[in-house]
C-alpha cells in the first residue's frame, strides 16, 4: 500500500488543489506555451516528497510527526522553492529521529543522515515506469517488454496529418508518431505519478494536454478525471477552432472514441513499476564521497537535495525487464484525491482551512481563467529545472546572496 492511499494524505493533497488563496497565483516556472497551475505544481511537489518519504523512512511511529509537519507546511509556504526546501529539511529531521541522533548539526550526524538517505534512496532505491493498469497482471507475470508497451502510431498519424493540413504540426508530439523500441523510465516520483495519471499518453494529449489546449475555453483536467464527454468536447472545440471540414472532424472524433474504448480509459488507475536501480546499474552516485566530505561547509538541506533530486527525467530502456527486477504499485486516481474532502468541507471558506492567526492575502484574479488541471509533457523539463533552481536558491541563501 502506498502512502497516497492514506485518507489523511489524500485530504491534504486535495486541500492543496482546492486552496483558493493560491488558486489564481502564477507559477514562476512556465514555458512559452503556458503558465502552470500553482496549486497543481504544489500538488506534484508534495506527491514527490511523500513517495520519497516512504522509500526512506521505515519507522511507522514517525507518521504522526509527518502528518503534523505537512499540515503546517502546505498552508504556510510562500513559494515553490520554499516548499521544496522545507520538505527536504523535514526529511532530514525525520531521518535524524529514526536514527535516534541528538541533532542534525554536527558533521558526524550529518554524515550519518546523508549516508542513510543515500543507502535507502540510491543504493536500494528505484527508477519508475508508468503504464496502463490493464496490463498489470501481464507485466507482473511476464515482465516489461518495450515491444509490448507501444502506442497506436498509425491512428495518431491520421490525426496528425489532418491537423498539419491546418498548420497545427505541433498538435501530436513527434515521438507519438513513431514505432518505438524502447520505454521511458524516470527517477522522479513526481513525473512517474504525472504520467501514471495520464496513461495512455496519446489519449491525454489528444483530449487535454497538448499545448494547443492552452486557452481557458478548454477543460484542462478532463483527462485527469477520465471524463469522456469533456475530453470529446475539447477535441471537437479544437477541430472547430482550426476549421476542420465535417469529414475531417468526424475522422478525428471517431478515431479518438475508438481509442478511448480500446483503452477502457474510465477504468484505469495510476500504475507504476518500481524498478530496482541495481538492475539499471544506477545504484551509485559518483559524487557521493564529495557530498559526504563537504558536511562541514554545506547546509544539510543542500546535501540532501544533491542526493535525492532527479538526474534522469527520462531514461530510455531498450531491453526487457524481468519480473524479479521490479514491483508494481497502484495509486489513487485524481478523482479519488479531489473527492477526499467531504462535501461539507468543500463548502467551507478557504480561511477556515488555515490555522488561527494565519493572515490570508487575497490574490487578484488574472486576466485568464485558471485551471490547475493543465500540464503537458513539457513538465519533464520544468520539474528538472525546479530541482536545479532550488539547489541554486539554497546555495545563494546560505552564502548570503
Amino acid at each position: 500500500m502506498t502512502i497516497l492511499e492514506n485518507k489523511e494524505m489524500q485530504v491534504l493533497l486535495s486541500r492543496l488543489l482546492e486552496n483558493k488563496s493560491t488558486f489564481y497565483k502564477e507559477s514562476t516556472v512556465s514555458t512559452k506555451y503556458q503558465k502552470y497551475g500553482y496549486n497543481q505544481y504544489s500538488f506534484f511537489i508534495v506527491v514527490d516528497f511523500l513517495i520519497k518519504y516512504q522509500m526512506i523512512i521505515t519507522d511507522e511511529s514517525l507518521f504522526p510527526t509527518l502528518q503534523a509537519s505537512l499540515a503546517s507546511l502546505v498552508v504556510n509556504y510562500t513559494s515553490h522553492q520554499e516548499l521544496v526546501t522545507s520538505l527536504q529539511s523535514l526529511l532530514g529531521d525525520l531521518v535524524k529521529q529514526q536514527l535516534q541522533l541528538e541533532n542534525k548539526i554536527s558533521p558526524a550526524n550529518k554524515r550519518e543522515i546523508l549516508s542513510y538517505i543515500y543507502d535507502r534512496y540510491i543504493v536500494h532505491g528505484y527508477f519508475f515506469y508508468s503504464f496502463s493498469s490493464r496490463q498489470k497482471d501481464e507485466v507482473m507475470k511476464n515482465g516489461i517488454d518495450p515491444k509490448d508497451m507501444q502506442e497506436p502510431a498509425a491512428d495518431m498519424k491520421k490525426i496528425a496529418y489532418i491537423f498539419s493540413n491546418h498548420k497545427y504540426d505541433h498538435f501530436v508530439e513527434k515521438e507519438m508518431l513513431q514505432s518505438k523500441n524502447y520505454i521511458s523510465l524516470t527517477d522522479s516520483p513526481a513525473l512517474a505519478y504525472f504520467y501514471a495519471l495520464n496513461v495512455p499518453t496519446y489519449l491525454a494529449n489528444l483530449s487535454a494536454l497538448s499545448e494547443c489546449y492552452s486557452q481557458a475555453k478548454y477543460d484542462h483536467e478532463a483527462y485527469y478525471r477520465k471524463d469522456f464527454e469533456a475530453c470529446y468536447q475539447n477535441l471537437k472545440t479544437l477541430c472547430h477552432h482550426i476549421h476542420c471540414s465535417d469529414k475531417e472532424e468526424e475522422k478525428v472524433l471517431s478515431t479518438f472514441e475508438c481509442q478511448w474504448n480500446m483503452a477502457d480509459a474510465p477504468t484505469l488507475v495510476p500504475c507504476i513499476a518500481y524498478i530496482n536501480r541495481a538492475s539499471l546499474h544506477k545504484d551509485y552516485l559518483p559524487e557521493i564521497n564529495e557530498i559526504l566530505d563537504r558536511v562541514d561547509e554545506e547546509d544539510l538541506t543542500i546535501s540532501i537535495a544533491r542526493i535525492i533530486d532527479s538526474r534522469y527525467p527520462v531514461l530510455r530502456r531498450y531491453q526487457s525487464l524481468d519480473q524479479n527486477e521490479f514491483r508494481v504499485e497502484l495509486f489513487p486516481t485524481y478523482n479519488t484525491i479531489k473527492q477526499s474532502l467531504s462535501e461539507e468541507l468543500k463548502t467551507v471558506e478557504v480561511e477556515s482551512l488555515f490555522p488561527p492567526g494565519r493572515k490570508i492575502i487575497p490574490t487578484k484574479k488574472r486576466r485568464y481563467q485558471f485551471s490547475y488541471g493543465y500540464a503537458t509533457a513539457l513538465v519533464l523539463l520544468i520539474l528538472f529545472v525546479i530541482s536545479l533552481a532550488v539547489v541554486l536558491f539554497l546555495i545563494l541563501r546560505y552564502m548570503g546572496g
